[in-house]
């Protein structure tokens, strides 16, 4: 997503040209966009009439909101995105509603409000022309209906620790597995007249005008096999996608790991919808967890180059590095826990004010709390959402300093785990 993901370009633009021209294209005013990113409508207009350049610190929260790379921003200049009609250039803004096509698709993955909607991990090649291929993450032969229906994104970290991903608590997953007498694996070969439930690589995120729609793909359709699942995807939806496939052909289909199962159409609605699909865990705290991906986010900046991604935090030397944009996260979220735990310095010092930013309400206390593995924890937590009447907003710390003194980094670490795949770095 984002001003880089272009690859020609009519001429070059200078920042305030360029910041014009994104800032109507995701459909704001300059009022609006200057309000999200806390500051004064008129220093936007400094930049977009040309009298004042972009600070670092301004540059920090435009690569949140419009993406791009904070170097990007800070760069000379920009390419020109608008679209060439006759004697005039025409800078193209979201539709007010409709299906979305490829390029709505990259603009608006990861953009963090009700317009916008979260695909993670996306490839370009995944794009179609008016959908998006969702692969293959975990098949389910026996035990899916042992867990939970709010519990559900439980799966997508049992997909990330049968890949072999590293796992802050794998021990938790084998033992889930086991108390369960879940049989799951990240292949499988479906027998003809064998159904078993899928669950996606991709974890799915709607804002509240976004729609999914499922269906199957031609070619796998051919093959035999058969997708049964409610078609419609609330929203306010988010967890991976879970359905069941049924093998009606006469030979044996593979399911590999990773290889395209379902399409995935968007539809943008003219009016946000009142109802958020909460039947989810991670759904009900939402508010929470958009909280948490912009205070973290702010403080790091990203590159992705040369098969190596790499977190920065900024204005400081500390940096994570690895192959894959998720086990980079998994660094960066160790070390918030570690920084939650007391760890010293001023980088830690920066993610504490971070975190006891993030405001939680009585729901999404009651939904945090379902996620931690002691029900003592469970109890003393939920017991927060029941002390006041009407519920007074209450900060992170407070909630945490419930959990066991003894070790409060294992705690949060454990509840980032289980939220990790939310927290989309910019």
């Amino acid at each position: 997503m984002g001003a880089e993901s272009h690859e020609s370009f009519k001429k070059s633009l200078t920042a305030g040209q360029y910041l014009k021209i994104e800032i109507a294209r995701q459909g704001y005013s300059v009022g609006d966009f200057a309000e999200k990113c806390g500051v004064a409508p008129q220093s936007i207009y400094n930049i977009t009439g040309g009298n004042r350049t972009i600070s670092s610190k301004l540059a920090a929260k435009l690569s949140q909101h419009l993406g791009g790379s904070i170097p990007f921003w800070l760069g000379n200049t920009f390419p020109d995105t608008r679209i060439q009609s006759g004697q005039e250039d025409i800078a193209p803004t979201p539709r007010q509603s409709g299906l979305l096509v490829d390029r709505e698709i990259r603009l608006l993955n990861e953009r963090d409000d009700d317009q916008g909607f979260l695909i993670s991990p996306l490839s370009d090649e995944q794009i179609k022309g008016a959908s998006v291929d969702l692969r293959v993450g975990l098949v389910v032969t026996k035990g899916f209906d042992t867990i939970p229906r709010d519990e559900r994104d439980l799966w997508s970290q049992l997909a990330e620790w049968k890949a072999g991903a590293p796992m802050l608590n794998g021990e938790t997953y084998a033992a889930l597995e086991r108390e369960k007498g879940i049989a799951c694996s990240i292949e499988h070969e479906l027998k003809p007249g064998q159904s078993v439930h899928v669950v996606t690589r991709e974890f799915v995120h709607l804002g509240l005008q976004i729609v999914g729609h499922l269906g199957e793909i031609s070619e796998r359709n051919l093959e035999g096999l058969v997708v049964r699942c409610g078609f419609q995807i609330d929203p306010g939806f988010s967890g991976p996608l879970v359905f069941r496939v049924k093998n009606d052909g006469d030979a044996t289909i593979p399911l590999d790991h990773l290889a395209p199962i379902v399409s995935l159409s968007l539809q943008k609605t003219n009016i946000r919808a009142e109802q958020r699909y909460d039947k989810t865990r991670v759904s009900r705290i939402e508010p929470f967890l958009k909280e948490l991906r912009r205070n973290l986010g702010a403080l790091v900046k990203t590159r992705d180059e040369g098969g190596r991604v790499t977190f920065s935090m900024i204005d400081a030397d500390r940096y994570w590095e690895a192959p894959t944009r998720n086990e980079a996260t998994k660094k960066f979220l160790g070390f918030v826990a570690e920084a939650w735990g007391g760890a010293k310095g001023e980088e830690a010092a920066s993610v504490r004010d971070a975190l006891r930013a993030i405001s939680l309400d009585g729901d999404a206390i009651k939904a945090l709390a379902a996620a931690l593995p002691d029900s003592d924890e469970q109890a003393a937590l939920a017991a927060l959402s029941q002390s006041g009447k009407p519920q007074p907003t209450l900060q992170l710390n407070r909630a945490l300093a419930l959990l066991s003194t003894e070790a409060p980094a294992r705690h949060l670490e454990y509840q980032l785990e289980v939220l990790s795949f939310l927290t989309v770095i910019p």
